[in-house]
C-alpha cells in the first residue's frame, strides 16, 4: 500500500441565522486570510434551493431543515421567482498550510479509516480537525460580525433567543366558574428584514481582505437593538452608552495635538464622560456638525445618567420601551456623525 502527499482544506458548516440575501448573491463567497490562514466562506448555490413541494409542505419553523429557503416571490408564468433567500448555513473552508501524507487506499473510502493508519497518525489528524475547527469558528465570528456592520444589521447570526411571551393574550375570568368573559387584543411583532445587496457583500469582501474588524461601538450597539427586542431593556440601556462612550473616547484621543506630554493624555483619557460631551468632543467638530451634536447632547447626558443609574442605584430603575428606542435612535445619529472623524467608517 503506497503513500502519498496531498494538499488538503478544512470543511466546517456554521448556521447563518437571520441572513437574508439578492438572489445574485447565491455560491458567492468571500476569500480572505485570518491569523496566517486561507479562510473562504460561502454561500450556498441555486442547486441547494428546496423543489416548491418540499418547501411549501414544510412547516415555516423547520425551514431550518434546508439550507436556504424563500418566502416571498413574483410569479412569472405561473412560476415563483424568489425575490431574496434566507440562508441558514455556510460553509468555512480553510486550506492546510502543510501537505498530509497518507495511504493511497484512505481517498475512495468513507472518513475514518483507522485500519489504514497508525494510532498515532489518528491522533496527528485529530489535532489538525481541532486546530482547524477553532480557527474556522473564530474567523467565522469575525466574518458574521463585519457582516452585521456593513449590512446594518444587528441580527444576522444571532442565536436564537426567546423573550417571555407564550402567544398566549390576557384574559379576564369569573373568579369562581373560572370561565373567561374576556380577551385582550394581541399585538403580533414582525422584524422587517432587507436583504445583503451585492454593493454591501462587496464592502465586506474589502473589510476581510484589509483585515478589518467591526469597530466595539458598533457591536455594543448592535446587541443593545437585540436586548430590546426581547425586553431586556437595561442591558440595552448600559450598552448603548458603552458604545457611545468608547466612540467619543476614541475620536477624542486620536484627535489630541500632536506631542501632547503623557501625564495631559493619560488625564483627558481617564476623566469623567461628561468632560467628553461639553469639553473635549465639541473642539473637534466644524459647523455644521457642531450644531448636530449640540442639538443631541441632551439626549446623550440622559442615556448616560440612565446607566448610571443602573449600575450604581439601589433602587430599581424603569427603562421605557419608548425611551430605550430613543436611546437607540441617538447611539445611531452620534455613530454617524463621529464615523466621519476616524476614517474608515469607523474601524
Amino acid at each position: 500500500m503506497g503513500t502519498i502527499k496531498i494538499s488538503a482544506y478544512s470543511w466546517n458548516r456554521f448556521l447563518s441565522r437571520n441572513l437574508y440575501i439578492e438572489p445574485a448573491l447565491l455560491g458567492l463567497e468571500h476569500e480572505f486570510s485570518f491569523e496566517g490562514y486561507s479562510i473562504a466562506i460561502s454561500l450556498p448555490t441555486s442547486k441547494d434551493i428546496p423543489s416548491e413541494d418540499e418547501l411549501f409542505k414544510t412547516p415555516q419553523d423547520d425551514y431550518r431543515l434546508f439550507r436556504i429557503s424563500y418566502n416571498t416571490w413574483k410569479e412569472v408564468n405561473g412560476h415563483k421567482i424568489p425575490v431574496a433567500y434566507w440562508i441558514h448555513s455556510v460553509d468555512v473552508k480553510i486550506k492546510l498550510v502543510d501537505t498530509l501524507s497518507i495511504p493511497e487506499d484512505m481517498l475512495p473510502r468513507h472518513p475514518n479509516a483507522y485500519n489504514l493508519i497508525t494510532k498515532e497518525q489518528q491522533d496527528h489528524l485529530n489535532a489538525l480537525a481541532d486546530e482547524y475547527g477553532q480557527i474556522a469558528e473564530k474567523a467565522f465570528d469575525l466574518w458574521v460580525r463585519i457582516m452585521r456592520w456593513k449590512c446594518d444589521n444587528s441580527s444576522i447570526g444571532r442565536p436564537e433567543i426567546r423573550g417571555v411571551n407564550s402567544g398566549w393574550g390576557t384574559y379576564l375570568l369569573e373568579a369562581s366558574s373560572e370561565n373567561r368573559i374576556w380577551r385582550g387584543e394581541t399585538v403580533i411583532r414582525f422584524h422587517r428584514s432587507k436583504p445583503v445587496t451585492k454593493k454591501e457583500w462587496n464592502e465586506v469582501q474589502v473589510a476581510l481582505q484589509e483585515g478589518q474588524t467591526s469597530p466595539i461601538y458598533y457591536d455594543l450597539m448592535f446587541d443593545a437593538v437585540e436586548h430590546m427586542k426581547i425586553g431586556d431593556l437595561q442591558r440595552s440601556v448600559v450598552d448603548l452608552a458603552i458604545s457611545c462612550e468608547s466612540l467619543l473616547r476614541k475620536i477624542v484621543t486620536q484627535n489630541l495635538p500632536i506631542g501632547l506630554n503623557d501625564a495631559m493624555t493619560n488625564y483627558i483619557s481617564n476623566a469623567k464622560i461628561n468632560w467628553f460631551l461639553d469639553k473635549f468632543f465639541p473642539q473637534i467638530l466644524q459647523p455644521p456638525n457642531a450644531l448636530i451634536f449640540s442639538n443631541m447632547k441632551g439626549k446623550l447626558k440622559d442615556l448616560f445618567q440612565a446607566r448610571n443609574d443602573i449600575v450604581h442605584s439601589r433602587k430599581p430603575v424603569l427603562i421605557t420601551l419608548n425611551e430605550c428606542g430613543e436611546f437607540i435612535k441617538v447611539t445611531k445619529e452620534l455613530i454617524l456623525l463621529g464615523s466621519g472623524y476616524l476614517g474608515d467608517n469607523g474601524g
